[in-house]
């Protein structure tokens, strides 16, 4: 099962409300991680193959609960990144492990910016059984920010 956290724009609560599920599921000591992409990437790159694998395992195949934050935020024309994310979103289709994926970008959307593969957006699919839970308002922390 997977749920998939969208909007068009930041600041809606996508990460708040993936994060606290984290929380929560840590709380009930389970074993959960919450990923932010530009830092998994990096340390994705900067990692010797064999390392990769490594990397991928907690939030592929050990966590209990896997979030992926801001899926998107990288555009990319290499297989590299496409690559990265199809280590841990193959592993957490073939567990059945639970995921949330929050971005700014719709699946097929992150296809189209080289994020992620047609592989990858197969799964994906099929895991949220295609729903988008979509967030809609003010960037509330510009909002706050305006306010004092």
């Amino acid at each position: 099962a997977c749920l998939y956290f969208y909007s068009q724009g930041k600041g809606r609560g996508k990460t708040h409300l993936a994060g606290a599920l984290i929380n929560a599921a840590l709380a009930d000591g389970r074993r959960a991680v919450l990923v932010n992409e530009t830092d998994y990437i990096e340390r994705y790159w900067a990692a010797s193959l064999e390392d990769r694998a490594t990397l991928s395992a907690l939030p592929g195949d050990r966590a209990w609960l896997t979030a992926i934050d801001d899926l998107g935020q990288r555009e990319s024309t290499g297989a590299g990144l496409r690559d990265a994310w199809y280590d841990v979103l193959n592993a957490r289709w073939l567990k059945r492990g639970w995921l949330i994926v929050t971005s700014n970008y719709k699946p097929d959307e992150l296809v189209e910016r080289g994020t992620i593969s047609e592989a990858t957006y197969s799964r994906l699919v099929q895991m949220t059984q295609g729903k988008l839970i979509t967030f809609e308002g003010v960037d509330q922390r510009l909002q706050y920010s305006e306010a004092a």
